[in-house]
């Protein structure tokens, strides 16, 4: 009711319709044919007296009103001007601006051409505009009536959305911003900057748009549900809760707000609740990889193998996570293979082929030939792992092969559960020749304990801040003495092995571990690894060197719950956080232990 009763003001849009009636009784209807005149008062878009008549009016009201036509077109239709020359002009008359013509029409009207210019050399006729000295009778309806800085809006956000979808980002903002400058109650503009600095990982920002557009609309869904995933991400998990509750509250059948939910429980390490919720998002939609999947991830960290491998087999479904099988053989079915060959192919990351390429020889036991394709860095140190005949980096061309199968899938066709965990070690046997050449680097008294060390994981997999942490957080093993520590940080975090923690003694050679293989002929020279959850503790385990693996609150499925043991690799302990975040508490007891060990090694 209030909008219908808007009176029009300057720089409102309105739209309309009017018919004009001409003394000759014929009538033009502007919307015969044609869309609403649409247009801004004030902008000079149309003639002054339709923008004079539709001020104060309000919406659906018509107006009758009487203008003479000269008011609207003038006088003359210049573009009908004609020029002759002066030796051409009637003989007798003179050439004056005004003097005027009347010429008689084949049809019996009367055309007047007036002369509206005279130079040296030329006169200017301009005929009169047919319609001068008619009233012409309006009737104008108002269709619409709003702030055209709304309708402004609009467009810069429909830009906004055209640039976002078309990856120009940065193009995108801008429209976002022109939208909520010309309207700064635009809840959906706010809504969408939200969306983009979340992509971009910009969390506080995101955050704010967010809550600004929830602001703007206490009903607004989805930001209620975006909000609550950067809580999340930024590690305020109630906060989120109370988001996903209120979406729910909002649409009772919302699968993503249950999901998230349940995403939110595991990282508070409600595990059992977050079960329940993902199972309600796969009640509202059957097919939801990600939940599916998500409960197969509780089920193995809980240690139900059989249901866990089980839902682990929706990843293969997950959106921008895996990719589509490349290959035109067919998919290995857990049948006979005896006289075949197959390719094993890795998936995911460094650490996931090193923890499962110890199912190779129980595909060859079943009298296959294996093949194995995996990334580029892993080729050396896989020539290391019993029963493959060629391995293959990805991408290679690949020799013939009868049927094909991606390597984190074995455990499934293998039945594997926590009682048959084929953890045999080594499994990988690192190349004696390199293992010999760095045994000149290390020194020979035996009084010092050889220590690999890594405090950082690969900070692009989601939760990769959560595992890692910084070198200063071991400061306190400088109480140990005769402790020696070997570097085995790669990436971004190497740069703090510059400057370690005051009395700790750091040897650094990592620019010459090239690849795995290196890496295996190193570890092979120490007595013992410290790592967060990377491909070295991986690695360390698979080689059977002892490793001690620090664990964020809620680590990965594979490390299981409650137990400082793995049943993947006997030589490892497990170190976990108490309370998320909590390197300290972890380092405290590792200082312990290490004390312990290090008298062991003298022994």
């Amino acid at each position: 009711m209030e909008e219908e009763l808007r009176q029009a003001k300057k720089s409102d849009l309105v739209k309309i319709n009017f018919t004009c009636k001409r003394k000759d009784g014929s009538i033009y209807d502007s919307s015969e044919g044609k869309e609403p005149l649409q247009f801004i008062i004030g902008e000079g878009e149309v003639f002054p007296f339709l923008e004079e008549a539709v001020t104060g009016m309000t919406k659906n009201i018509t107006k009758s009103i009487s203008v003479k036509a000269e008011e609207i077109f003038g006088q003359y239709l210049h573009e009908k001007a004609q020029a002759i020359n002066r030796d051409q002009f009637p003989e007798g008359l003179s050439p004056e601006v005004g003097l005027q013509f009347h010429i008689e029409q084949s049809d019996g009207k009367t055309a007047v051409l007036t002369v509206t210019e005279v130079t040296e050399s030329e006169v200017i006729l301009t005929p009169n505009h047919p319609l001068i000295g008619e009233d012409l009778s309006f009737n104008i309806e108002l269709l619409e009536v709003e702030d055209s800085s709304i309708t402004i809006a609009n467009d810069f956000f429909n830009q906004g959305v055209a640039l976002q979808e078309s990856g120009m980002v940065e193009e995108a903002i801008s429209s976002y911003q022109n939208a909520i400058k010309q309207n700064p109650k635009h809840a959906q503009s706010f809504y969408n900057l939200g969306v983009i600095f979340q992509q971009k990982e910009f969390l506080d920002q995101a955050i704010t748009y967010y809550e600004i557009a929830i602001g703007l609309n206490k009903d607004f869904i989805e930001a209620h549900h975006n909000l609550g995933i950067a809580y999340k991400d930024k590690g305020l998990f109630d906060e989120a809760i109370i988001c996903f509750q209120g979406v729910l509250r909002l649409k009772p059948n919302h699968a993503g707000a249950y999901y998230n939910l349940g995403n939110t429980l595991v990282a508070k390490g409600q595990f059992h609740e977050a079960l329940q919720s993902y199972q309600k998002a796969i009640e509202i939609n059957p097919e939801f990889a990600d939940a599916h999947w998500s409960i197969g991830l509780i089920k193995l960290r809980l240690g139900d193998f059989e249901e866990g491998w089980k839902c682990y087999e929706w990843r293969w479904k997950l959106k921008d996570v895996m990719g589509e099988y490349k290959f035109s053989q067919p998919l290995w079915d857990g049948s006979d293979i005896s006289g075949k060959t197959i390719l094993l192919h890795t998936e995911q990351g460094f650490g996931d082929t090193i923890q499962f390429i110890r199912y190779v020889p129980l595909v060859a036991q079943r009298g296959a030939t294996v093949l194995i394709e995996c990334q580029k860095e892993l080729v050396p140190l896989l020539r290391g792992v019993n029963s493959v005949k060629e391995i293959f980096e990805h991408d290679a061309q690949l020799p013939d092969f009868d049927l094909h199968f991606p390597l984190l899938s074995l455990p499934k066709v293998f039945n594997t559960l926590l009682s048959t965990i084929p953890n045999q070690v080594p499994y990988i046997h690192p190349n004696p020749d390199l293992v010999k050449q760095w045994q000149h680097e290390f020194s020979d008294d035996t009084s010092w304990v050889k220590i690999g060390l890594v405090w950082a994981g690969d900070p692009k997999p989601k939760f990769g801040h959560s595992r890692s942490c910084h070198l200063d957080n071991f400061s306190s093993l400088s109480q140990i003495d005769n402790l020696l520590f070997y570097s085995l940080q790669k990436g971004e975090a190497a740069h703090q092995v510059k400057n370690p923690p005051e009395g700790i003694k750091l040897i650094d050679y990592t620019d010459q571990l090239h690849d795995f293989a290196d890496t295996a002929a190193f570890i092979q020279n120490l007595d013992i690894v410290i790592s967060v959850d990377t491909a070295v503790a991986h690695l360390a385990g698979a080689i059977g060197k002892p490793v001690w693996v620090l664990l964020p609150f809620v680590p990965d499925w594979r490390w299981l719950i409650n137990r400082e043991d793995s049943p993947w690799y006997p030589t490892m302990r497990l170190f976990r956080q108490p309370s998320s975040g909590d390197w300290e508490s972890v380092i405290s007891v590792i200082v312990r232990e290490l004390n312990i060990f290090g008298n062991n090694i003298k022994k």
